[in-house]
């Protein structure tokens, strides 16, 4: 059984339309490749510059938190304060 009866019978489509659509199919796929190759070509480094932007202020927003977030030297009062308080 071969395909063009197939689709006949099945009563879809008729060989030369099933035929135009096994051509269309790698046309489109050819046309979005060369598409995207010529989009990475003109646009990557636009794109990139940005993610090293935006990754550099991430960075710079990590080490502001780690500043704040820094341990900060507790100066306590004496523990005898009361005692002086009494003599007073």
């Amino acid at each position: 059984m071969n395909l063009g009866s197939y689709s006949v019978a099945a009563g879809t489509t008729s060989t030369p339309v099933s035929a135009l659509i096994w051509w269309l199919i790698p046309l489109f796929a050819l046309i979005g490749a060369l598409a995207y190759v010529l989009w990475l070509a003109k646009f990557q480094s636009k794109f990139e510059n940005e993610t090293n932007r935006s990754v550099n202020n991430f960075r710079r927003f990590q080490d502001s938190l780690a500043v704040q977030q820094a341990p900060i030297k507790i100066i306590r009062p004496n523990e005898d304060k009361s005692a002086d308080n009494a003599s007073s």
